[in-house]
């Protein structure tokens, strides 16, 4: 996995980026409703990109 940085940001903000990055994947993947990342009959459900922070817009 590559780890790009972006030279704007201090190092600090860097890491405080990567540790909410963290904290939110970690909390989509401990919620109680999680299900397996094999899409449904039907198609994606868009449940878990919203869990993840994205909007509507975004899915």
């Amino acid at each position: 996995m590559s780890h790009e940085t972006n030279p704007e940001m201090s190092p600090e903000e860097q890491d405080r980026v990567r540790a909410a990055v963290r904290d939110q994947y970690g909390s989509v993947a401990r919620a109680k409703t999680a299900s397996s990342c094999a899409p449904g009959c039907c198609g994606p459900s868009p449940d878990a990109s919203l869990a993840l922070g994205y909007s509507q817009d975004d899915v």
